[in-house]
């Protein structure tokens, strides 16, 4: 782009200088000079386009190499999230039915005397507190 200006500037002051020289040496003196700094515009402009190019599949090759990479990563994402929805639904699984058994248990225990209820008390209130930690601990 500064090439461009850089070229359309030196070309307008060049026919600026042209139209004011009244000798045909100076005039063709000067058309060389423009023409050896149109050269050079057009090859700084070359240069330029090439460097950008460059920068465009440069930035492009990185840019997909780095989605590749998400890509298999995410993939691993979900394959441990269904690994662990896998492993906590059979977690649940395992709690609900020890808190059924527990309540099945409580309900269908009779009064068998104060020796019997004692440890009936006793470990029914270790299973729940258990239950209860477990529940904590269980990770969704």
């Amino acid at each position: 782009m500064k090439t461009q200006f850089f070229t359309i500037v030196l070309i307008i002051i060049s026919i600026a200088f042209l139209s004011n020289c009244t000798s045909a040496d100076k005039k063709s003196e000067v058309q060389k000079k423009l023409q050896s700094s149109m050269d050079a515009a057009a090859k700084a402009n070359l240069k330029l386009n090439l460097l950008m190019k460059d920068s465009v599949l440069q930035f492009k090759k990185e840019s997909a190499e780095k989605t590749i990479t998400y890509e298999k990563q995410l993939a691993a994402y979900k394959s441990r999230a269904a690994y662990n929805m896998k492993v906590t639904e059979k977690k649940i699984a395992e709690l609900e039915q020890n808190n059924n058994d527990m309540k099945n248990r409580l309900s269908s225990y009779k009064d068998e005397g104060t020796a019997n209820w004692e440890l009936f008390k006793y470990e029914l209130s270790r299973e729940l507190d258990e239950q209860g930690k477990s529940i904590k601990v269980t990770k969704i």
